[in-house]
């Protein structure tokens, strides 16, 4: 059984490969090897920030299963012999003095067979006969995430070695045992929490497409005409509005100004319109996995490709095994469509899947502002990645363009943050332009004619 790990404490974290120092802070810093080394600070003489194409957004190809075992097979005795490795296995109580022997054995095995792998079809076998899930790593290096996820394949894969072994004694082999059972994302469906969802036989609706398609509202549509439901949204802005317009009836499938009874519920406030409302608008963190008086009719999860994320993809995880529904759906990419299939379908629940396309047009301009902010025309948003740029962006292009600025970013209030985007959406609104974060691109309704992106080049160090 090919199995995946969780970081269960500090100590079970993905190690980081090493890397060495940039050319630029190495000469700030070759003639200093007595003094403290100094600040790095961006000089843009030294090397201009790059400049992103169409091309860096394309998908990259996946690794064949030869490549993976043959790169698996190069870093093995790299990783073995890290002071990173040693401080970790000596958190599972294997001293280095044990750890060494042991680690030189599993190289020898386990680098021996990855080495043998010279074809697809063996290097697949292989892979899985060491427990090691080749899918996982081929996604990995396509994400460009590649190092945490080798050095947590290294880790297992040598703890079950490591747990068999009879160099070490019974106390710790149990001990390296119960870590591995605790962390065998296997067993995780059959959880006793999510026993209750095991007894119903689900139908989940994949809504599959991109930003501006329509997944969402067709999703949010089943969900103001079913009698009892929620909407489990990334951000408390999206459960926010969501709470906002079932109450007023702005959802698709309802009469303008014949709202439903919605209660709110996020990390920071509850609001509760009714103690009998049937519907709730809430953070994935705070869904509830049934309501008192049974199961949901209909359940939104949205952003389902958050699963991947490493802070937060649990709570995902936790949802979709754990949710009381009789109709779930599932709004995202195309990016979690083979994961979900594979999680959902051993547990007997159905599957339907809804392909959208993009309802307007999306194009690349010819060419940037240049950093001159009198080109910036109404109904444009740029984008920044930190508040204090875009109060800096907004400041310049007020002064500068005279033309009035609305802002959202993340942290901003609900109540705030509606009133900004209605100021920059109406065609009588204060706003011409937005300023924003990334947090825009999670779901929020904003009427863009055209959008460029603004960083910092300090950001990028």
């Amino acid at each position: 059984m090919i199995r995946q790990s969780v970081q269960t404490s500090t100590a079970w974290r993905s190690l980081h490969t090493s890397r060495p120092l940039n050319n630029r802070f190495n000469q700030y810093n070759s003639n200093t090897s007595t003094s403290p080394v100094k600040a790095y600070t961006y000089r843009p003489d030294v090397r201009p920030p790059p400049r992103l194409t169409v091309d860096d957004f394309k998908p990259k190809p996946v690794s064949s299963p030869k490549s993976v075992a043959q790169l698996l097979a190069r870093r093995i005795d790299e990783w073995s012999k890290s002071m990173r490795t040693t401080q970790k296995l000596e958190a599972y109580r294997i001293p280095p003095t044990l750890s060494r022997g042991l680690l030189k054995k599993w190289v020898d095995t386990t680098g021996g067979t990855l080495e043998g792998l010279k074809a697809d079809g063996d290097a697949v076998e292989g892979m899985q006969g060491l427990g090691i899930d080749y899918e996982r790593l081929s996604l990995a290096i396509a994400d460009d995430n590649f190092s945490d996820t080798l050095e947590s394949t290294y880790l297992r894969n040598f703890l079950e070695y490591a747990s068999e072994s009879t160099s070490i004694s019974q106390p710790i082999q149990r001990h390296l045992q119960s870590i591995l059972e605790a962390t065998d994302l296997s067993r995780l469906p059959n959880e006793f929490t999510y026993m209750p969802a095991r007894a119903l036989t689900r139908q989940f609706h994949l809504h599959i497409g991109p930003t501006n398609s329509g997944k969402t509202y067709n999703a949010l549509k089943a969900l103001s005409q079913a009698k009892t439901g929620a909407y489990a949204g990334p951000l408390r802005l999206l459960a926010h509005e969501v709470w906002e317009r079932m109450n007023l009836g702005t959802v698709g499938g309802l009469e303008e100004g014949q709202g439903r009874e919605c209660n709110l519920l996020t990390g920071e406030e509850r609001r509760i319109v009714s103690p009998d409302a049937g519907l709730i608008s809430c953070t994935v963190e705070m869904l509830p996995q049934t309501m008192s008086s049974g199961p949901y009719d209909v359940v939104v999860i949205d952003e389902i490709q958050m699963l991947g994320d490493s802070q937060r993809g649990g709570s995902w995880t936790a949802a979709i095994l754990g949710v009381q529904a009789k109709d779930i759906h599932l709004c995202g990419d195309e990016t979690t469509v083979k994961l979900l299939h594979q999680i959902l379908e051993p547990l007997g629940d159905r599957i339907t899947v809804h392909n959208y396309n993009r309802l307007t047009p999306l194009t690349v301009a010819d060419e940037s502002l240049d950093g001159d902010y009198n080109n910036v025309q109404p109904g444009d948003c740029i984008v920044t990645f930190s508040r204090s740029n875009i109060f800096s962006v907004k400041k310049m292009i007020e002064s500068t363009a005279g033309k009035k600025c609305a802002v959202v970013y993340g942290a901003l209030p609900p109540e705030t943050r509606a009133d900004q985007a209605r100021d920059f959406n109406d065609e009588n609104g204060r706003a011409e332009v937005l300023v924003a974060s990334d947090a825009v691109g999670m779901g929020l309704n904003l009427y863009v004619s055209s959008g460029c992106l603004r960083w910092d080049p300090a950001d990028l160090t």
